[in-house]
This record gives C-alpha cells, structure tokens and sequence, in this order.
C-alpha cells in the first residue's frame, strides 16, 4: 500500500502524527528522519487517521493519497513507506465453502502442526517438493500449547485442483497433526512455478498398465 503524509491545509506545526499501527512500522524510517519529534497516534485504520486529521484531532495521518481527497486534506509527502513496493495483505475470513474455480495462477493456504520430532518439517517440506509444488512463504508461531510445538502458515502456488497440490496436500494430512484449508484463490501478481500438468505422466502410466 502506497502511503502518503497529509494534513489540514497550511498547517504548520506537526506534533501528532495518527495512522494504523502496522502501517505505522512501514514508515518508522521517513518519520524518524523527517518528523523525529512527532508523537504517533494510533487509529483503527488508516482511513479513521485522516478523519482525525479532518477533526483536528492530529495534525497529520499517514494513508493512501484517496483519504486526502476523501477529507479535504493536503499532502505533504508521497510515497514514504521505508521499503518501496512494500504491500499490506488482506484476508477475506467467512464460513467454509467451495474454492473459487481454478484459473491457472492461483494460491492455496494451509496452516497445520506437525510432531515435535526431528525431521517432521523436513519430511513435510519435501511432500511438496517432490511434486514439483513451489511455496511462497512459509511461517511459523508458537502453540503455546505444548513447548516446542509451532503451528505453521504455508501459502502454495497453484489450486487444490491441481493434481500435484492434490496430492501433497493429502501427503501433508497424512503426517501432520492437523491441517487447515484455507483455501484457493486467483493470485493477484504472478509469481514462482505453477505445478506441472501430470496428465501425460497419468497417460504414460496406464499404458504400462495396459502393456503398451
């Protein structure tokens, strides 16, 4: 997300600056280096920043270049996230139901925990791997439930209707403790290896079955 520094026109003395605690931490850099004495306010949003500003219960908000618009604000600085391109990433959370169609550059999401034994993340990693199935990020947190225990976040590239993320998937089921769906999805921006089309694998497989 692009942030932009607005305030109330010709303001001249900044002391409160307001945004969205996260957005606050892509930022940190360009306010320590050009407002180093501003007292950061925190909002539920970015949006709710602006409208502070508006209020003039801040002086100026950190959010997308649209809010100054939006509330008749002025901006002072474009583009001031400390990591260029950064982006902020938003999770649609609703009942369980059917994945979207499979569109051919897509995500799938799975968060699972595996035994706390040597080797249980290697093995896992390597369902994937051995089906030519790529990730796009792996994390991990504490369960706080057990010490040494982490439940693990894995984005995947490709739908649960490809057959090698099928498969892994079901791989993965097989070891873990538990797992997750959490679903399937056009990505936005292409991005790694799609998986491979097994149909010819599949094909060549019954005609050795079939003795040809």
């Amino acid at each position: 997300m692009a942030f932009s520094i607005m305030t109330q026109p010709d303001a001249e003395d900044i002391k409160r600056l307001s945004t969205h605690p996260v957005a606050f931490q892509q930022i940190r850099g360009w306010v320590k280096e050009h407002l180093p004495e501003v007292e950061f306010v925190p909002a539920s949003s970015n949006a709710a920043a602006a409208e502070a500003v508006a209020r003039g219960d801040a002086d100026a908000a950190a959010a997308p270049a649209r809010a100054a618009e939006i509330f008749g604000l002025e901006t002072m600085a474009q583009g001031v996230a400390d990591i260029k391109g950064a982006a902020t990433r938003f999770v649609l959370v609703g009942r369980p139901g059917k994945p979207t169609a499979r569109t051919g550059q897509d995500r799938t999401s799975v968060i699972f925990t595996l035994p706390n034994e040597p080797g249980s993340l290697v093995g896992a990693l390597q369902d994937f791997a051995h089906r030519g199935v790529d990730l796009s990020r792996i994390e991990s947190r504490p369960t706080r439930e057990a010490f040494g225990e982490y439940r693990f976040y894995v984005d995947l590239i490709g739908h649960i209707e490809d057959q090698p993320v099928a498969e892994a998937l079901r791989a993965l089921w097989l070891r873990a403790q538990n797992v997750l769906f959490l679903g399937s999805w056009p990505a936005a921006t292409p991005a790694g290896r799609p998986p491979r089309d097994l149909a010819a694998a599949d094909e060549w497989v019954a005609r050795a079955r079939r003795g040809q």
